[in-house]
């Protein structure tokens, strides 16, 4: 369902990326055999989290500087290049990816209606609680240091 709803206004490449984060994330749950596991659930919602700023950026009623917020919210998931790296750790290195875009929504809520934020969400739970949850959970998720350094590439 959301894979033929990307498809119709999601450059391919993107499309290519969600379907493979996805399929990533669920592999290393399945092998993790632990799916009420706070770590698995959150990272299960990076892939809707990432739909989630793409639809966003579409939006007109998001301001530039928001955009460019979400901009590099994206290009930190996509990047290979992060404070915890896939290719070293594993699908625990998306934690950080995680964080990054929960404080890049949690920033651009400051000036962003919920409403717009919750219209754009497909997940289960209330995005906002969501983002809050997350956000009281970073310091466990990824350790201060790794927080500290993701707050400050979007403090700047």
């Amino acid at each position: 369902m959301l894979t033929t709803e990307l498809s119709t206004w999601v450059d391919p490449k993107y499309q290519r990326f969600y379907e493979k984060l996805r399929q990533k994330i669920k592999g290393f749950a399945y092998k993790a055999g632990k799916p009420n596991d706070v770590v698995i659930e959150y990272i299960l919602l990076l892939p809707d989290l990432f739909v989630l700023l793409l639809r966003l950026m579409k939006d007109k009623r998001i301001s530039i500087k928001n955009k460019a917020m979400l901009g590099a919210a994206i290009a930190y998931v996509v990047s290979p290049v992060d404070f915890i790296p896939e290719a070293v750790f594993g699908p625990v290195g998306f934690t950080d990816d995680l964080i990054a875009v929960i404080v890049a929504l949690n920033k651009i809520m400051n000036d962003t209606p919920y409403g717009i934020i919750r219209e754009h969400w497909s997940g289960e739970k209330d995005i906002i609680d969501t983002i809050q949850r997350i956000l009281n959970k970073a310091d466990d998720l990824v350790g201060r240091g790794v927080y500290n350094k993701i707050l400050g590439i979007f403090n700047k």
